[in-house]
């Protein structure tokens, strides 16, 4: 029972005094909790706190999407993984996250010629299902 008392005692969320608050070592210290001083960012006591310099994107560590923050129908690139954008394609009210692209290849499409073999290879005339990738693919090309 002491075990529990003495876990949720160092989990309970510090409350710091008036015009300080606690860095991310824990310290108490003077001054703005967004001021980015010595010690590198400091963090506020509050528990919903969120650090302005961390990636507070849709997609986590593990390259994992948060569907529901997600706008439907709008590319964007990955922080990462095996492809390099990700959509979340929405069609007559089903969703579907949809990842395209080689991370390791450069988009030349400025190029008229490149741009105009890239379509004929893929086809991208007969290309008109959302919920795939190569539907992506040419929608920027």
């Amino acid at each position: 029972m002491e075990f529990n008392k003495l876990v949720a005692s160092i989990l309970e969320a510090k409350e710091a005094p008036s015009g300080k608050h606690y860095d991310s070592a824990g310290r108490l210290r003077k001054g703005d909790a967004d001021a980015d001083g010595r010690g590198g960012p400091k963090y506020r006591s509050d528990p919903t706190y969120k650090n302005p310099n961390e990636n507070n994107e849709e997609e986590d560590a593990e390259g994992k999407v948060d569907k529901d923050r997600m706008k439907c129908n709008s590319p964007r690139r990955t922080s990462g993984g095996s492809k390099k954008f990700v959509v979340k394609a929405c069609k007559d009210g089903k969703e579907k996250i949809v990842r395209y692209g080689d991370p390791n290849m450069k988009i030349k499409k400025s190029n008229p010629k490149r741009r105009k073999s890239f379509r004929a290879r893929h086809k991208c005339d007969q290309k008109k299902d959302k919920f795939s990738a190569g539907y992506w693919s040419c929608k920027k090309w």
